[in-house]
């Protein structure tokens, strides 16, 4: 069976934290069982050593496994002391020898693992800030913080594991830093960044622009537009999107590395007769294309319906009361793993019904691990 081979050699080689005296079961046939459990719907510890138990002799075909399968308890302390940091490099390292082409738009974002923190203990839940390829619909990296308001330190980590050359990067108001902005142009990216009141001064200057050049139907304002219209299930909404590179007035323009654009989304929804309008703004250093802006702000809310929903509603991972936060945050890994192997598996199903096939039919467990290199 040639796929376990390339399974364990995805972390073969991982560092063990173990004491040798301590270590009954390999490590390498702990990753490989919380890997495969995951995948087939495991969500605890438990879980996991129960998966390996009902596959003991399957198992054992490509597994030493020299005292049995280990406990619930060894999968947890294990968990415990693997490096996440190291546990994440090398999953981003696996994907990028996966994908085939470079991603033309990596959409960045943080999530919160609600079930990971303690409030009566005062902790918070980790988030977990992650790239996600909006054209291989893959998650590409990702790293952990302990809050949600420490994104701004996560994401040039994200930056530093991804080849982003001729790629555009789309980040929440979290991420509009001027840091930021300049490492992605310096590795040849491009950036689209949302503003909100994080950047006051700059937000309250794209706000006054825009409300000035639309009280006059932007007559005599160079700009770039593009409208679009959905009707889904009840919900009506209206997008219209302005982008100009008349920004030469802005005064901190020369402190955004390669600025060349800056957009305005208007967006006005109906539901239920009920009607809404939101608007946006944003800085990019893409030329005035409002096509390909709108394609762009668009997509990045990929990361949420096709990620982080995923993650919540298929593999429950807000509902995980796992809170010690190394085994928290590698159990997320795992969870990211499966996500992408069970996305890679060209079977027309639902990533649900992937998951209780895998689980079922060992021939299928086989299928989504093929060609893992």
């Amino acid at each position: 069976m040639e796929y376990e081979g390339d399974l364990v050699s995805l972390f073969g080689d991982m560092p063990d934290p173990r004491l040798d005296r301590k270590k009954l079961h390999q490590l390498r046939d702990i990753l490989t069982i919380a890997i495969l459990a995951v995948i087939c719907g495991a969500e605890t510890w438990d879980e996991i050593e129960d998966f390996g138990v009902a596959r003991y002799e399957w198992l054992r075909a490509f597994l030493e496994l020299p005292n049995g399968v280990p406990s619930h308890d060894t999968f947890n302390r294990v968990f415990s002391m693997i490096d996440p940091e190291e546990f994440e490099n090398r999953f981003a390292s696996w994907v990028s020898m996966i994908t085939n082409k470079l991603q033309d738009h990596i959409a960045i974002d943080g999530k919160v693992l609600r079930g990971s923190g303690n409030r009566s203990k005062g902790k918070d839940p980790l988030c977990i800030v992650s790239a996600w390829a909006a054209t291989s619909d893959l998650v590409l990296a990702h790293t952990a913080v302990e809050s949600k308001s420490n994104e701004i330190t996560a994401i040039p980590k994200i930056l530093d594991l991804l080849h982003i050359e001729g790629c555009i990067i789309s980040i929440d108001a979290m991420g509009c830093q001027r840091d930021i902005a300049q490492q992605i142009t310096n590795a040849g990216g491009d950036y689209v960044l949302a503003v909100k009141k994080n950047q006051r001064t700059l937000y309250e200057e794209l706000e006054n622009f825009f409300r000035q050049a639309e009280n006059i139907n932007f007559e005599g304002v160079v700009h770039d537009c593009h409208k679009s219209y959905e009707e889904n299930r009840g919900r009506k909404e209206e997008r219209v999107l302005y982008v100009t590179e008349d920004i030469d007035w802005l005064p901190m323009k020369e402190k955004w590395s390669n600025m060349k654009s800056i957009v305005y989304l208007s967006s006005q929804r109906e539901v239920d007769g009920k009607k809404t309008c939101e608007k946006r703004f944003y800085i990019s250093s893409l030329p005035p294309d409002a096509q390909l802006l709108t394609k762009t702000v668009r997509n990045h809310w990929g990361i949420e319906n096709n990620q982080h929903w995923i993650l919540d509603v298929v593999f429950n991972e807000d509902k995980s009361r796992i809170r010690e936060k190394t085994a928290s945050r590698n159990l997320a890994t795992l969870r990211r793993l499966g996500l992408n192997l069970l996305k890679r598996n060209a079977k027309k199903a639902s990533l649900k019904r992937k998951r209780l096939l895998a689980g079922w039919d060992e021939r299928y467990l086989i299928q989504i691990l093929e060609g893992i290199f």
